[in-house]
């Protein structure tokens, strides 16, 4: 375990106001180059930027790497580093996620070609054996604790009006294949092997990001690891699919005054005790009705009252959704409008296997399968912090923003202008036409 000192670092660290659209400062020039904004600036003239103030530099700013070292030196993860230190095997990866490369040869050809704009984080060419060798024995409570660390400092800096709504902790799991041979203690089928990411995602009205990933083999399902891993908080709603339908899960969050509102499969034992009248537009009204979903029997204390809610197919289904949930005072609409959101966890694993290429692993042990699945989720919290940052992020897909971010990485530019030019709202007029230019017309 890392000492207190480390823990208490992220407590007694200052934080600016995070407000969209607004540029913010410390003394030291820190958050200038996040938010690229300076003196000059703010006087009305030109923003002059340095040679060095590339868009890779400003992201590897964000991360406190003071706060990585005293991660590696409270679990002793230099203990047997020659060449490669974990910062430096960190940022590695970071760039090669940032720039779309599948292996870590690719990462050695990289860092081999542009030694001259990696040379002022120390980097120079790195050999494949040394990535892998680095990448498997680096314990993966460091970076558990580095994304933990940066998701507490991101939920500080988020505006006062993401705090007035509720959050939705949406709550599921993916799988990647992989042959056996590869990866021996991920056992799924006779001759294939899996493994799953469960992970639980916060959607909030203006920003959405990851919050707790445990990593086990395709076997394992999903409600175990709930049952065990789960973090309740009573003020969010956790949202699942029916993979999460258990008694034990339903009572276990109803204990910790948690809400949930999780989907039930068609084969699922209830007892109903109440009928509601509640109505939604459209043909058909919900059925919504309290259950239990356990008899009670002489001696026991009374079981736990649950509210089953029928809602009638939507979006093209053909089938009717059954949803379970603990929740009595919204109607049967917002409770179906809730589940709906649930829809976000699964774009943001797209965006994972297509973007950061989860899909291809680096490292076939446990250690650095993992190493690699906390770096991407390090890296998809930076995303969603800088979408922040910018007017109009709504208008900015995660793709857009992810694909502008790579084509500048070591383009002198600041981080807040190469947003601004990916935002749909700020393109370039179109050319005016001249007198002397031709017009295009068909005939």
């Amino acid at each position: 375990r890392p000492h207190s000192t480390t823990s208490s670092r992220l407590e007694n660290h200052t934080h600016p106001p995070l407000v969209s659209g607004e540029n913010y400062r410390k003394r030291d020039g820190h958050w200038c180059i996040l938010c690229g904004c300076n003196k000059q600036k703010q006087e009305g003239t030109s923003m002059a930027v340095s040679a060095q103030d590339t868009t890779l530099r400003a992201i590897v700013k964000m991360i406190d790497m003071e706060y990585l070292s005293e991660l590696v030196r409270a679990y002793d993860g230099d203990r047997y580093c020659k060449s490669l230190n974990v910062q430096k095997m960190f940022i590695a990866l970071l760039v090669g996620m940032l720039r779309g490369l599948k292996s870590l040869r690719d990462i050695e050809c990289f860092t081999e070609d542009y030694q001259e704009a990696l040379a002022e984080f120390g980097i120079g060419r790195i050999a494949r054996s040394s990535l892998a060798d680095c990448l498997q024995r680096t314990t993966p409570a460091i970076f558990k604790g580095l994304f933990e660390g940066l998701r507490a400092e991101y939920e500080k800096r988020l505006p006062d009006s993401s705090w007035k709504y509720f959050r939705l902790l949406l709550m599921d799991s993916t799988m990647i294949e992989v042959p056996l041979s590869q990866v021996d203690w991920a056992h799924y089928r006779t001759a294939k092997g899996a493994i799953k990411m469960h992970t639980v995602f916060c959607h909030r009205p203006q920003t959405e990001y990851p919050v707790q990933m445990v990593l086990t083999d395709g076997k394992t399902a999903d409600v175990t690891v709930a049952e065990q891993h789960l973090e309740v908080d009573p003020d969010s709603i956790i949202v699942a699919d029916r993979g999460y339908a258990s008694r034990r899960l339903f009572e276990s969050i109803a204990r910790r005054h948690g809400t949930f509102v999780i989907r039930l499969p068609k084969s699922a034992h209830y007892h109903p005790l109440i009928p509601r009248t509640r109505t939604i537009a459209g043909d058909k009204p919900p059925l919504d009705e309290v259950v239990t979903l356990v008899r009670r029997r002489f001696g026991q204390p009374e079981p736990t009252h649950f509210r089953r809610i029928v809602l009638p197919p939507f979006e093209g289904r053909k089938e009717p959704i059954i949803l379970m949930t603990n929740d009595f005072s919204r109607t049967a609409a917002q409770i179906g409008a809730i589940y709906r959101r649930r829809w976000r966890i699964e774009l943001f694993f797209k965006q994972l296997k297509q973007q950061l290429h989860l899909s291809t692993l680096l490292g076939c042990s446990r250690t650095a399968v993992e190493n690699q699945l906390y770096i991407a989720l390090i890296l998809a919290l930076l995303l969603a912090y800088l979408q922040t940052l910018i007017q109009n992020a709504h208008e900015l897909t995660p793709y857009t923003l992810f694909r502008h971010i790579r084509n500048r990485l070591f383009q002198n530019y600041s981080l807040l202008e190469a947003l601004s030019c990916a935002s749909p709202t700020s393109r370039p007029p179109p050319p005016t036409s001249h007198a002397s230019q031709l017009t295009f017309s068909f005939l």
